[in-house]
């Protein structure tokens, strides 16, 4: 039985060479770790001592290369369904309070908190191949940057 998903596509990459080689580099660290069954055919991957799915640890280890924190980025850190939404919405309020006040125009009115305050492992993965930093730059442009993640802090940062 093979170790590595059948079915596992990288999510972002618009190109094709990045998203085959990305794709190679996970089957590889996908056939190298434990893994244990988890919701019926999908897999767990235990990564540095924390358990992973298939979509999580590709962009992680991507952020791990390539994201650089900054003193003012706020990180949100939680566990999958801990109320992450709500969170999201209430920093992303409390953070752009002046530049976007409570009424009828309001982002959060018109878009998706996961849209406003983005998954930090996702956006990793849809970079250039030239400038793998091009995502974070692109995505995050502002000095304060609000990120979400469902990762450990320590996951967050470059080794």
């Amino acid at each position: 039985m093979s170790t590595t998903p059948s079915s596992f596509k990288v999510p972002f990459s618009e190109d094709s060479e990045v998203q085959e080689l990305m794709q190679e580099q996970c089957k590889n660290l996908y056939s190298t770790l434990p893994r244990e069954r988890w919701q019926g055919s999908s897999y767990l991957y235990k990564y540095n001592g924390f358990w992973f799915t298939t979509n999580q640890l590709p962009g992680l280890v991507e952020v791990q290369k390539h994201f650089q924190a900054r003193d003012s980025d706020v990180l949100l850190i939680t566990t999958p369904k801990s109320a992450t939404a709500w969170l999201k919405a209430l920093a992303f309020t409390l953070m752009n309070r002046n530049i976007h006040p409570i009424n009828p125009s309001h982002p959060l009115l018109n878009q998706n908190p996961y849209v406003l305050v983005p998954q930090l492992e996702f956006y990793a993965l849809s970079h250039d191949k030239q400038d793998p930093e091009y995502s974070f730059r692109q995505y995050f442009q502002d000095s304060r940057r609000l990120l979400g993640n469902h990762c450990p802090l320590r996951y967050c940062l470059s080794q």
